[in-house]
């Protein structure tokens, strides 16, 4: 049997067989226009994406403390590159989750986001087990079929195995963690094996650090290092720095061929603050270092926000972004508002410009306006209509319209 056939018979006969006390679910429809290219021409293409949810959830059931289900998928009909409309679909999120021993263990089965120290965020098909002790000690361990979201017609002889250990008896003040993944291509390689080390600490009550290392047993290096301080004496004030280093091709798996056309070191330096110097007024700005393989460069943004009061319906934004790299930089200007009128009706508009160091197919410049209607049609019906267009490189003239229809199920609470 498929591995989402099980997955779906599964959470069929579970949904049918158990009284849900928390129930979420939702129903997007969406239609938009755009170009595509066919052979250097520039047609208009329409697709049709439909998205689904589903969030299931109740205590203290025969078969656990706890149990959850959730369901995320969509499926589409749309232009493909040669201008022919193509079904498409994919199932995100499929899982059954249940606690036990008083929610201490935890069990779930089906399609999942794996997160937590070198897995960052894995999606997978198979079976996650973790468990804590009253005195902070934590272990989660993780096995099954990498998913590249998609579900396959049969399995791939791909397998990932995700571990990770941690410590946290005050989880408000600090906590540490160890981890590990393996992962073994259909040919029995190994295409990626790495361990790492994370932590947290609040050093004082405005004062934190957050830190993180993994490193490659296959090339011997680090992937990733990432250590960040955070001060945050007032609401209205925040101030952070740190330094970050990755080695992109070490994120992909070795046995891939795209690894091979990717950095093997960025290093990034610096920092960022907001201040919101008035009730009305709130400022970020943020700056870097970059360190590309032997090239430097530079990336900061600045951005102020403007809303005339905290209940005000009308919000402005304006940013800049200065870019600075060898193989081509921009500077950013952006300009945006918001406003809600009455009846459940909300509009807005943005408007978008680059400059690039280095001409793209022959332009220097990429101009993108656009406008948004949002309206509010009852408690459970939501629906928006979007339009974009303007010179980029890729289209001398660029016309979107987007339009989005959203219900969704009324939020039932525990009775």
């Amino acid at each position: 049997m498929r591995p989402e056939r099980a997955t779906g018979l599964a959470l069929a006969l579970l949904a049918s067989s158990t009284s849900w006390a928390d129930v979420d679910a939702s129903v997007t429809s969406r239609v938009n226009t755009r170009p595509i290219t066919v052979d250097g021409n520039a047609l208009g293409g329409v697709a049709a994406i439909e998205t689904v949810g589903l969030r299931a959830r109740t205590d203290h059931t025969a078969l656990a403390d706890d149990l959850k289900v959730m369901v995320s998928a969509w499926g589409a009909v749309g232009p493909n590159e040669l201008g022919h409309a193509m079904p498409a679909g994919d199932v995100d999120i499929a899982y059954i989750e249940g606690k036990f021993a008083k929610k201490a263990l935890l069990f779930r089965v089906g399609r999942q986001a794996v997160t937590g120290g070198v897995a960052r965020i894995t999606f997978l098909d198979g079976i996650t087990v973790a468990g804590t002790t009253p005195v902070g000690l934590g272990a989660q361990v993780s096995f099954g079929m990498p998913a590249a979201m998609r579900f396959s017609r049969s399995f791939s002889g791909d397998w990932e195995f995700l571990s990770r250990v941690s410590f946290a008896p005050n989880p408000f003040r600090w906590a540490v963690g160890a981890s590990f993944v393996y992962f073994s291509d259909h040919g029995g390689g190994r295409a990626r094996e790495d361990v790492g080390l994370d932590g947290r600490f609040t050093l004082t009550r405005s004062l934190s650090l957050n830190g993180a290392a993994m490193f490659s047993l296959l090339d011997t290096r680090f992937s990733e290092i990432d250590a960040s301080l955070s001060f945050r004496p007032l609401e209205t004030f925040e101030l952070n720095g740190g330094y970050r280093r990755t080695a992109p091709d070490l994120l992909i798996p070795r046995t891939s061929i795209f690894s091979v056309f990717s950095d093997t070191s960025r290093d990034e330096v610096g920092g960022s603050v907001f201040v919101q110097p008035l009730g009305w007024l709130s400022l970020y700005a943020d700056a870097r270092g970059l360190f590309i393989e032997a090239d430097k460069g530079f990336d900061g943004t600045v951005r102020a926000t403007v809303k005339p009061s905290r209940r005000s319906n009308t919000s402005f934004s304006l940013q800049g972004r200065i870019l600075r790299v060898v193989s081509n930089g921009y500077i950013q200007g952006r300009a945006s508002a918001s406003h809600h009128l009455a009846h459940g009706l909300r509009v807005s508009a943005e408007l978008d410009l680059y400059a690039f160091d280095k001409p793209i197919n022959g332009s220097s410049t990429s101009l993108t306006a656009a406008g948004s209607l949002t309206w509010q049609l009852a408690q459970s019906w939501n629906l928006s209509f979007t339009l974009a267009g303007g010179p980029t490189p890729a289209y001398e003239r660029r016309l979107e319209a987007f339009a989005r229809l959203t219900w969704s199920l009324p939020q039932q609470g525990t009775p």
